[in-house]
């Protein structure tokens, strides 16, 4: 493991800052959509940043309702390009220690559907609603993640199933 100086720390927290006070210089303040993307970042930056402060202390007092099949709020973090971003539900396929693996829900209806959509009739414990996962979408996120004030929800093992056999379709599994 290298040791980093504290002249090395220094020159980073200035580059970073130097980063973000670039991105700000260059976001176009007349635009409603720079100024959503810049400002959806900076929040990003801040939560992150507490996540990383709390991850020595960090204990997750709902734990042992983090199970396969359990429907979550995760804060995925800002996007790029098309990755999946922002606060969603998602479903648990699998913890392994302090992580999961899961795959994100969205109430938007796919434009064309594809072996890897699965539509989610209803999830037990949230509002009623059709919501629909991209078993491609499929992420493996630290609990830290988990919104724990949030309802945990929960959904039937057909769907499951339709996520597995989405999965092995599409040669993930």
């Amino acid at each position: 493991m290298k040791i980093i100086s504290q002249e090395e720390l220094d020159k980073s927290k200035e580059n970073l800052n130097s980063q973000v006070d670039k991105l700000y210089s260059s976001t176009n303040k007349d635009s409603d959509d720079a100024r959503k993307r810049t400002h959806n970042y900076f929040q990003w930056l801040s939560t992150k940043t507490q996540f990383v402060m709390d991850e020595p202390s960090f204990v997750c007092d709902k734990e042992d309702e983090l199970v396969r099949g359990a429907v979550v709020w995760i804060e995925f973090g800002f996007n790029i390009g098309n990755e999946f971003g922002g606060r969603h539900p998602a479903i648990i396929l699998r913890k392994t220690g302090s992580s999961i693996f899961v795959v994100p829900l969205s109430s938007q209806e796919p434009d064309e559907k594809k072996d890897y959509h699965i539509k989610v009739e209803k999830v037990y414990g949230f509002r009623n609603m059709v919501r629909w996962t991209n078993v491609l979408k499929l992420q493996n996120v630290s609990i830290q993640r988990v919104d724990t004030t949030a309802s945990i929800g929960n959904v039937k093992g057909y769907v499951l199933n339709d996520i597995n056999n989405a999965l092995k379709k599409c040669h993930i599994f």
